[in-house]
Protein backbone atom coordinates (compact mmCIF):
# COMPACT_ATOMS: atom_id res chain seq x y z
CA UNK A 1 0.00 0.00 0.00
CA UNK A 2 1.50 3.43 -0.55
CA UNK A 3 1.09 6.34 0.84
CA UNK A 4 -1.61 8.18 -1.31
CA UNK A 5 -3.35 4.71 -0.97
CA UNK A 6 -3.11 4.81 3.00
CA UNK A 7 -4.27 8.32 3.09
CA UNK A 8 -7.37 7.09 1.14
CA UNK A 9 -7.93 4.28 3.63
CA UNK A 10 -8.10 6.18 6.42
CA UNK A 11 -9.90 8.83 5.38
CA UNK A 12 -12.74 6.12 4.08
CA UNK A 13 -12.42 4.71 7.31
CA UNK A 14 -12.99 7.97 9.47
CA UNK A 15 -15.66 8.99 7.01
CA UNK A 16 -17.29 5.45 7.83
CA UNK A 17 -17.11 5.72 11.71
CA UNK A 18 -17.69 8.15 14.53
CA UNK A 19 -19.47 11.23 13.34
CA UNK A 20 -19.30 13.43 15.78
CA UNK A 21 -15.60 13.71 15.98
CA UNK A 22 -14.48 17.01 15.26
CA UNK A 23 -12.20 18.25 12.18
CA UNK A 24 -9.92 19.60 14.39
CA UNK A 25 -9.15 16.02 16.26
CA UNK A 26 -9.24 14.13 12.20
CA UNK A 27 -7.05 16.96 11.10
CA UNK A 28 -4.56 16.79 13.79
CA UNK A 29 -4.16 13.03 12.99
CA UNK A 30 -3.57 13.48 9.93
CA UNK A 31 -0.86 15.92 9.93
CA UNK A 32 0.78 13.34 12.98
CA UNK A 33 1.10 10.72 10.11
CA UNK A 34 2.53 12.79 7.44
CA UNK A 35 5.20 14.05 10.03
CA UNK A 36 5.84 10.80 11.28
CA UNK A 37 6.50 9.05 7.60
CA UNK A 38 9.64 7.33 6.84
CA UNK A 39 11.36 9.61 3.85
CA UNK A 40 11.45 7.12 0.24
CA UNK A 41 14.84 5.72 -0.20
CA UNK A 42 17.23 7.16 -3.10
CA UNK A 43 16.96 4.16 -4.84
CA UNK A 44 14.39 3.02 -7.16
CA UNK A 45 11.77 -0.31 -5.12
CA UNK A 46 8.87 -1.04 -5.79
CA UNK A 47 8.15 -2.92 -2.49
CA UNK A 48 8.45 -1.23 1.02
CA UNK A 49 10.88 -2.03 3.28
CA UNK A 50 10.21 -4.07 6.51
CA UNK A 51 10.48 -0.82 8.59
CA UNK A 52 8.24 0.95 6.58
CA UNK A 53 5.64 -1.46 6.94
CA UNK A 54 5.76 -1.74 10.45
CA UNK A 55 5.95 2.06 10.72
CA UNK A 56 2.85 2.68 9.26
CA UNK A 57 1.22 -0.73 11.09
CA UNK A 58 1.94 1.03 14.39
CA UNK A 59 0.76 4.62 13.47
CA UNK A 60 -2.54 3.15 12.04
CA UNK A 61 -2.67 1.20 15.88
CA UNK A 62 -2.02 4.55 17.22
CA UNK A 63 -4.72 6.44 15.18
CA UNK A 64 -7.28 3.73 15.73
CA UNK A 65 -6.67 3.99 19.81
CA UNK A 66 -6.63 7.58 19.66
CA UNK A 67 -9.84 8.17 17.36
CA UNK A 68 -11.44 5.64 19.78
CA UNK A 69 -10.77 7.68 22.74
CA UNK A 70 -12.08 10.79 21.84
CA UNK A 71 -15.20 8.79 20.56
CA UNK A 72 -15.34 7.54 24.05
CA UNK A 73 -14.84 11.37 25.22
CA UNK A 74 -17.40 13.06 22.98
CA UNK A 75 -20.27 10.12 22.14
CA UNK A 76 -22.21 10.30 25.26
CA UNK A 77 -23.15 6.54 26.77
CA UNK A 78 -26.63 4.98 26.62
CA UNK A 79 -28.87 4.46 29.65
CA UNK A 80 -26.96 0.75 29.16
CA UNK A 81 -23.80 1.71 29.05
CA UNK A 82 -23.23 0.32 25.83
CA UNK A 83 -22.16 4.09 24.15
CA UNK A 84 -25.32 3.82 22.08
CA UNK A 85 -27.88 7.14 22.38
CA UNK A 86 -30.46 7.23 24.51
CA UNK A 87 -32.02 9.00 27.41
CA UNK A 88 -30.96 7.58 30.96
CA UNK A 89 -33.12 6.33 33.48
CA UNK A 90 -34.75 7.87 35.60
CA UNK A 91 -33.39 7.82 39.32
CA UNK A 92 -35.98 5.60 41.65
CA UNK A 93 -37.94 8.14 43.58
CA UNK A 94 -37.88 7.66 47.33
CA UNK A 95 -41.14 5.60 49.16
CA UNK A 96 -43.48 7.50 50.97
CA UNK A 97 -43.27 7.11 54.47
CA UNK A 98 -46.12 4.09 55.98
CA UNK A 99 -49.14 5.47 57.05
CA UNK A 100 -49.86 5.26 60.83
CA UNK A 101 -53.29 4.56 59.93
CA UNK A 102 -54.80 1.50 58.61
CA UNK A 103 -56.07 1.44 54.85
CA UNK A 104 -59.51 1.47 54.50
CA UNK A 105 -61.77 -1.64 54.31
CA UNK A 106 -61.73 -2.85 50.81
CA UNK A 107 -65.49 -4.68 51.76
CA UNK A 108 -68.67 -3.08 49.76
CA UNK A 109 -70.79 -1.17 51.73
CA UNK A 110 -73.93 -2.66 53.38
CA UNK A 111 -75.74 0.27 53.90
CA UNK A 112 -77.55 1.95 56.32
CA UNK A 113 -79.92 -0.23 58.40
CA UNK A 114 -83.86 -0.02 59.08
CA UNK A 115 -83.35 0.05 63.02
CA UNK A 116 -87.18 0.05 63.38
CA UNK A 117 -86.84 -1.91 66.82
CA UNK A 118 -85.87 -1.03 70.25
CA UNK A 119 -83.77 -2.72 72.80
CA UNK A 120 -83.97 -0.92 76.09
CA UNK A 121 -80.85 -2.35 78.71
CA UNK A 122 -82.11 -1.86 82.43
CA UNK A 123 -78.49 -3.32 83.11
CA UNK A 124 -76.33 -0.89 81.81
CA UNK A 125 -79.51 2.08 81.51
CA UNK A 126 -79.40 2.87 78.09
CA UNK A 127 -81.94 1.73 75.13
CA UNK A 128 -80.94 1.64 71.53
CA UNK A 129 -82.96 1.07 67.87
CA UNK A 130 -82.07 -2.07 65.74
CA UNK A 131 -83.03 -4.05 62.73
CA UNK A 132 -85.45 -6.63 62.38
CA UNK A 133 -83.39 -9.31 61.41
CA UNK A 134 -80.99 -8.75 64.54
CA UNK A 135 -80.98 -10.94 67.80
CA UNK A 136 -80.08 -9.33 71.39
CA UNK A 137 -77.77 -11.06 73.85
CA UNK A 138 -78.35 -9.16 76.77
CA UNK A 139 -75.41 -9.37 79.54
CA UNK A 140 -75.10 -11.74 82.05
CA UNK A 141 -73.17 -10.15 84.85
CA UNK A 142 -75.61 -7.24 86.58
CA UNK A 143 -74.30 -4.00 86.92
CA UNK A 144 -70.54 -5.55 86.33
CA UNK A 145 -69.26 -2.77 84.03
CA UNK A 146 -66.63 -3.67 81.76
CA UNK A 147 -62.56 -4.75 81.24
CA UNK A 148 -60.65 -6.86 79.84
CA UNK A 149 -60.69 -9.90 82.24
CA UNK A 150 -64.47 -9.57 81.97
CA UNK A 151 -64.68 -10.32 77.88
CA UNK A 152 -68.50 -9.16 77.05
CA UNK A 153 -70.38 -11.00 79.78
CA UNK A 154 -70.87 -7.19 81.19
CA UNK A 155 -72.21 -6.11 77.09
CA UNK A 156 -75.42 -5.68 75.68
CA UNK A 157 -75.15 -7.73 72.22
CA UNK A 158 -76.69 -6.84 68.98
CA UNK A 159 -75.96 -9.18 66.31
CA UNK A 160 -76.54 -8.91 62.60
CA UNK A 161 -75.78 -12.34 60.62
CA UNK A 162 -77.08 -10.94 57.56
CA UNK A 163 -74.19 -8.30 57.04
CA UNK A 164 -71.97 -10.13 59.90
CA UNK A 165 -72.10 -7.05 62.40
CA UNK A 166 -71.92 -6.85 66.47
CA UNK A 167 -72.91 -3.52 68.45
CA UNK A 168 -71.73 -4.15 71.84
CA UNK A 169 -72.65 -1.47 74.76
CA UNK A 170 -71.76 -1.13 78.35
CA UNK A 171 -71.55 1.06 81.23
CA UNK A 172 -69.80 1.26 84.55
CA UNK A 173 -70.15 4.38 87.81
CA UNK A 174 -66.92 6.48 87.13
CA UNK A 175 -64.89 6.15 90.83
CA UNK A 176 -64.60 9.76 92.52
CA UNK A 177 -61.72 11.88 91.89
CA UNK A 178 -60.25 10.27 88.82
CA UNK A 179 -59.66 11.43 85.48
CA UNK A 180 -62.12 9.81 83.48
CA UNK A 181 -58.84 9.55 80.42
CA UNK A 182 -56.46 7.92 82.62
CA UNK A 183 -58.85 5.50 84.01
CA UNK A 184 -60.45 4.03 81.09
CA UNK A 185 -56.99 3.96 79.15
CA UNK A 186 -56.13 1.95 82.24
CA UNK A 187 -58.96 -0.55 81.52
CA UNK A 188 -57.50 -1.83 78.63
CA UNK A 189 -60.69 -1.98 76.60
CA UNK A 190 -60.18 0.48 73.99
CA UNK A 191 -56.48 1.91 74.13
CA UNK A 192 -53.91 -0.84 74.43
CA UNK A 193 -50.07 -0.03 73.77
CA UNK A 194 -48.75 -1.24 70.60
CA UNK A 195 -52.34 -1.63 69.37
CA UNK A 196 -54.55 0.55 66.87
CA UNK A 197 -56.18 2.40 69.59
CA UNK A 198 -55.12 5.63 71.05
CA UNK A 199 -55.05 7.76 74.33
CA UNK A 200 -58.75 9.04 75.07
CA UNK A 201 -57.26 12.45 75.51
CA UNK A 202 -56.35 12.04 71.58
CA UNK A 203 -59.76 11.05 69.94
CA UNK A 204 -61.88 13.01 68.49
CA UNK A 205 -64.76 14.75 69.85
CA UNK A 206 -68.57 13.11 69.42
CA UNK A 207 -71.93 13.78 71.00
CA UNK A 208 -74.30 10.84 71.63
CA UNK A 209 -78.06 12.03 73.18
CA UNK A 210 -76.36 15.63 73.63
CA UNK A 211 -73.43 14.06 75.98
CA UNK A 212 -70.11 14.99 74.57
CA UNK A 213 -67.71 11.75 73.97
CA UNK A 214 -65.13 10.60 72.41
CA UNK A 215 -64.35 8.35 69.27
CA UNK A 216 -62.19 6.01 67.60
CA UNK A 217 -62.21 4.74 64.02
CA UNK A 218 -58.88 3.93 62.85
CA UNK A 219 -58.95 0.05 64.20
CA UNK A 220 -59.99 -2.19 60.89
CA UNK A 221 -63.32 -2.92 60.71
CA UNK A 222 -64.16 -1.33 64.29
CA UNK A 223 -65.67 2.07 65.32
CA UNK A 224 -65.74 2.67 69.53
CA UNK A 225 -66.84 5.42 71.06
CA UNK A 226 -67.00 6.69 74.84
CA UNK A 227 -69.43 9.39 77.03
CA UNK A 228 -70.24 9.59 80.23
CA UNK A 229 -73.89 10.32 81.59
CA UNK A 230 -75.07 10.35 85.19
CA UNK A 231 -71.67 9.90 86.71
CA UNK A 232 -71.36 6.61 84.28
CA UNK A 233 -68.91 5.72 81.51
CA UNK A 234 -70.84 4.25 78.41
CA UNK A 235 -68.75 2.32 76.43
CA UNK A 236 -70.36 1.27 72.27
CA UNK A 237 -68.52 -0.09 69.81
CA UNK A 238 -69.54 -1.54 66.06
CA UNK A 239 -67.66 -4.84 64.41
CA UNK A 240 -68.13 -4.33 61.22
CA UNK A 241 -65.88 -5.51 57.89
CA UNK A 242 -67.66 -2.82 55.75
CA UNK A 243 -66.63 0.05 53.70
CA UNK A 244 -69.21 2.41 55.47
CA UNK A 245 -68.69 0.89 59.38
CA UNK A 246 -68.60 4.76 60.02
CA UNK A 247 -72.16 5.46 58.57
CA UNK A 248 -73.57 2.03 60.49
CA UNK A 249 -72.30 3.44 63.81
CA UNK A 250 -73.90 6.76 63.18
CA UNK A 251 -77.23 5.25 62.72
CA UNK A 252 -77.17 2.93 65.77
CA UNK A 253 -75.73 6.03 67.40
CA UNK A 254 -78.78 9.08 66.04
CA UNK A 255 -81.30 6.00 68.24
CA UNK A 256 -79.12 5.50 71.81
CA UNK A 257 -81.21 7.26 74.86
CA UNK A 258 -79.01 7.11 77.87
CA UNK A 259 -80.72 6.53 81.10
CA UNK A 260 -77.56 6.15 83.65
CA UNK A 261 -80.61 6.61 86.43
CA UNK A 262 -82.09 2.96 85.67
CA UNK A 263 -79.31 1.10 85.59
CA UNK A 264 -78.48 -1.75 87.89
CA UNK A 265 -76.12 -1.35 90.56
CA UNK A 266 -72.82 -2.75 90.53
CA UNK A 267 -72.28 -6.44 91.92
CA UNK A 268 -70.71 -6.69 95.51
Amino acid sequence: MNEKEFDQTARAWLDEGPTRVSDRAVLSALEEIHTTRQRRAWWPARRATPVNIYMRAAIAAVLVVGVGLVAINVVPRGSDGSGVGGQPSASPSASPPPSASPPPSRAPAVGIPELTQTFVSTNNGFSIGYPDDARIEPATVLGGGFSVEQDSTGFDLVLTDTVGSMFRAASTPVPDGVSIDEWFDRSGVGYQPGGCGVRRSEQPEITIDGQPGRIWEECPGQVEATVVAGGRLYLFTLYLDASDVRAVFDAYASTIDLRPEEAASPAP
